[in-house]
């Protein structure tokens, strides 16, 4: 004999009424909304980490300067820019990261903490290996022509 009595019956899980409709409503959006947009060839934009690749900066003017990172997307660098490094003339960093169709600037300034202007790393392709110069730099803006590949 259990030494539980009345025995201990698990009651089977139920779905309340109102979930039920949810689920519902909420299948009916993502159908609607979901197959037009592949259909029409406007898929959901793939994992940008999945197109990273390295660029090399050069500093290829006679000034010494500092490069930093600005946040993705943040063309007019308006943050707090990271990851500081002094490039003398000559000098390069060969491993600046940015992804395709991602807009990722890196702001110029003088080594008395001047701002001097942004490269955008912006391209539209895997431009890994390739060398963007200082002197490439502009004014710090909310766009940025997409580099395109060179046919």
């Amino acid at each position: 004999m259990s030494a539980y009595w009345p025995p201990m019956v698990e009651a089977a899980p139920r779905w309340h009424p109102a979930c039920l409709v949810s689920l519902r409503t909420l299948g009916a959006i993502l159908v609607t909304s979901c197959v037009p947009s592949v259909l029409s060839g406007c898929a959901f934009n793939p994992d940008p980490t999945e197109a990273t690749f390295y660029v090399r900066v050069t500093n290829d003017t006679p000034q010494a300067v500092v490069v930093s990172y600005c946040s993705t997307g943040d063309g007019v660098c308006r943050g707090r820019p990271f990851e500081p490094d002094h490039l003398k003339p000559g000098e390069s960093l060969p491993a600046m990261q940015t992804s395709v169709g991602a807009l990722n600037v890196v702001l110029i300034s003088s080594t008395r903490g001047e701002r001097l202007g942004c490269v955008p790393l912006y391209f539209d392709y895997n431009a890994s290996g390739e060398t963007v110069n200082v002197s490439e730099m502009v004014p710090c803006q909310k766009t940025y022509p997409v580099r395109k590949a060179s046919t």
